[in-house]
């Protein structure tokens, strides 16, 4: 007993246990292997933690284009966008390219990154929402950054063409379209658009041979109808844009631009009472635009038919600015009814700070 304790009177711990250890492959190719394993599973892991942060940027963009839209439905419109207006050419409201998002990816080219085109359809879709309550200066931005991404997007093209045709920069959307044409050589709102544009910078011929081509492409195309009706209007061929204009308007008979070129065809050919009836529908219709009223008044003041013409100028008067009266009646169709005792009483007691026309 004593001896099986040591000199404090404790049991000595018992002998450690034999402990076997599986063998090492320290061969070179047990070793290469062992590389091997691990480059593997890094690769692995770092192709995780880059997808990981790919989802996350996808998400972050998501949302900062959402937010985007929100911020851009914001603003309301003004009274003064809700003012018909009698436009000089036919032009859509919003480019027909962005209007067939939905198969715009299909037009991607072959070998373009999938997140790629999703990320500019997100900035061409923002362009659209920002065009639809009229900011140009964002829906720029917005289309930019789409043509930055897909070089020959021809909706983004067609978007920054329409902005530059509004803001009146026609040599700019002369540029985009013949670029959204080359990306898109069938498109007849392209081809109209770029007429209208030529329209509006006096180059008829120009304009005529791009309508020709608008409705090759598309027969029933109203827009191109219109606007060969414009291009014969400011010509001087009014029988010619008289039957354009009716061809429209059968198909747009709500459109009170189509319906007032028309009257004012009508009424340069002499046509007096089918132009007198076109004015009143547009009185009728929308009552508070001065165009129709000033308009009736130069259909009387063509058949000498003064006291009549000034009921309609006083009713012009009524919605009408200084300014935009004397607009109006700097006319030369009214250079015998500015000659009248009635007109210039009426001139210098409903705007005596009117001075008067230059050569009449």
């Amino acid at each position: 007993m004593e001896r099986d304790r040591d000199i404090y009177g404790q049991k000595p711990a018992p002998p450690p246990e034999k402990r076997e250890y599986p063998e090492v492959d320290v061969t070179p190719r047990a070793v290469r292997m062992a590389f091997m394993r691990r480059t593997l599973v890094f690769v692995l892991f770092v192709a995780l933690v880059l997808a990981l942060a790919s989802w996350i940027a996808f998400l972050l963009e998501e949302r900062r284009q959402r937010d985007d839209v929100e911020e851009m439905a914001l603003p309301p419109r003004t009274e003064d966008a809700r003012e018909p207006r009698t436009p000089a050419v036919a032009m859509p409201d919003m480019p027909a390219a962005l209007e067939h998002l939905d198969t715009m990816e299909e037009d991607a080219p072959a070998d373009m990154d999938p997140a790629k085109i999703t990320e500019a359809m997100g900035h061409i879709r923002i362009a659209q929402q920002y065009l639809q309550v009229e900011d140009l200066e964002r829906a720029e931005i917005a289309a930019r950054r789409a043509l930055e991404i897909w070089s020959d997007m021809h909706a983004a093209q067609s978007a920054l063409a329409f902005i530059h045709t509004q803001r009146g920069q026609f040599d700019e959307a002369i540029s985009y379209l013949n670029a959204a044409l080359r990306s898109d050589p069938f498109s007849a709102d392209n081809y109209n658009t770029l007429a209208a544009v030529y329209i509006q910078k006096g180059e008829m011929e120009r304009a005529e041979e791009l309508l020709h081509t608008a409705l090759q492409i598309r027969p029933e195309y109203v827009q191109a109808r219109i606007n060969f009706g414009m291009l014969h209007l400011l010509n001087g061929r009014y029988e010619l844009a008289a039957d354009y204009f009716e061809q429209a308007l059968q198909e747009m008979p709500e459109h009170t631009g189509i319906r007032n070129n028309l009257a004012v065809c009508l009424l340069r050919t002499g046509r007096y009472q089918e132009a007198r009836t076109h004015f009143k529908h547009l009185i009728e219709t929308v009552p508070d635009v001065p165009a129709w009223y000033f308009n009736m008044a130069i259909l009387y003041t063509e058949q000498a038919e003064f006291d009549d013409a000034m009921v309609w100028v006083r009713r012009g008067a009524d919605y009408c600015t200084p300014v935009e009266f004397q607009r109006f009646m700097e006319d030369t169709s009214f250079s015998e009814l500015r000659e009248q005792p009635a007109y210039q009483e009426f001139k210098e007691a409903a705007f005596p700070e009117i001075p008067a026309p230059l050569g009449g």
